[in-house]
C-alpha cells in the first residue's frame, strides 16, 4: 500500500535526522490521513483498550483495504449482472 510506504519514508527520515517518534505518534500519522471510508476502522483502533503497535495496525489496515476491494468487486459484479438481465 503506497500510503503506508509514504508514512514509513517520513518516519525513516525523522529517525535518520535523530528525531524520535513514539508508537502513538507513528499510529496517529497513519490514522489521521486515512480517507473517510476508514472512519470505523480508526474508531476501532483508537477505542481498543490495549494500544496496538504499528505493525499490528499496518496488518489490520491492509486487511481492511482487501475487504473494501472485495466489496467493490461484488457490487460491480452485481451491477453488471443486473444490466445484462
Amino acid at each position: 500500500m503506497t500510503y503506508l510506504l509514504n508514512i514509513k519514508k517520513c518516519v525513516d527520515t525523522l529517525v535518520t535526522i535523530g528525531a524520535t517518534l513514539s508508537n502513538e505518534d507513528h499510529l496517529e500519522a497513519i490514522l489521521d490521513r486515512l480517507p473517510k471510508n476508514y472512519d470505523s476502522f480508526v474508531t476501532s483502533i483508537m477505542s481498543h483498550l490495549d494500544p496496538y503497535i504499528v505493525e499490528e495496525v499496518k496488518a489490520l489496515l491492509l486487511s481492511q483495504k482487501q475487504r473494501f476491494t472485495k466489496h467493490r468487486y461484488v457490487i460491480h459484479t452485481l451491477v453488471h449482472l443486473m444490466k445484462t438481465n
